[in-house]
């Protein structure tokens, strides 16, 4: 409830998305031990995260390993909760936001930027950079994935095929 007027503000494009994401995220988890959060990332990541995942995504990135493509799964959500998730499916890079952490608790900030929008390109070109060697594929499914997507070889919006 108390975030919900950023939520409607970030619906109406008035700020940023980071902006209500970051006051959701601190208020459930600054001051939380890291090793309880890791525990907790992980339940998640176990639990969760395949109820979430469009089977069509699944299939394409299972696809993708199968052909022996380097799968780099660059999202705007939380390190601790993609990377679990992304290495049970075979996936090692991974591209995300990171918590901030300070003398063994979250401090409710991120560690640099969010994950989103041109910043997921910058870090994508950041860890593979020579662009012209390799033909990259995009799939996504938000606003977000835009700036990705139109980096793109061959992109796939809210389509996984």
């Amino acid at each position: 409830m108390l975030t919900s007027p950023l939520i409607a503000l970030y619906g109406l494009r008035l700020v940023a998305n980071d902006v209500p994401k970051m006051r959701l995220f601190a208020r459930q988890f600054s001051g939380m031990p890291v090793s309880e959060f890791r525990a907790m990332a992980d339940d998640f990541a176990r639990m969760r995260i395949p109820l979430l995942i469009r089977p069509e995504a699944l299939d394409r990135l299972r696809v993708h390993k199968s052909s022996g493509h380097t799968v780099v799964i660059v999202s705007a959500s939380i390190e601790e909760w993609i990377t679990p998730w992304a290495n049970s499916e075979g996936v090692e890079e991974v591209i995300a936001s990171r918590a901030e952490t300070r003398g063994g608790r979250l401090t409710g900030k991120l560690e640099g930027a969010n994950c989103h929008g041109e910043e997921k390109v910058r870090r994508l070109m950041a860890r593979f950079p020579d662009r012209g060697e390799y033909g990259l594929y995009a799939y996504g499914d938000s606003r977000g994935d835009v700036p990705m997507l139109d980096a793109a070889d061959f992109a796939f919006y809210r389509r996984f095929a």
